[in-house]
């Protein structure tokens, strides 16, 4: 998966592209005002989105299927403890 440089999402990971568990039956077609995508699957899929004013991500991989064995994934958890602590 590719993860837009520069988002929130890959500073939150500390990557750019990240091996993930992706497996849907919906998906994400497009996004919203005040949104952007900001992964990707190999195939085009969005995988990820944030809003582009504040912190706010979105992911529709699922990082919880590999946190546990791999670093990036568990940055993603990471990040998102170290918002809510701040808020």
């Amino acid at each position: 998966m590719k993860l837009a440089s520069g988002s929130r999402i890959a500073e939150a990971a500390g990557v750019e592209v990240l091996s993930c568990s992706t497996h849907h039956h919906q998906g994400v077609d497009g996004v919203g005002d005040g949104l952007a995508a900001t992964g990707w699957s190999e195939d085009g899929l969005i995988e990820a989105i944030e809003r582009e004013e504040g912190w706010m991500i979105g992911v529709q991989w699922h990082p919880e299927d590999n946190a546990e064995h791999d670093g990036a994934q568990q940055a993603v958890f990471d990040a998102l403890v170290a918002r809510a602590v701040r808020a």
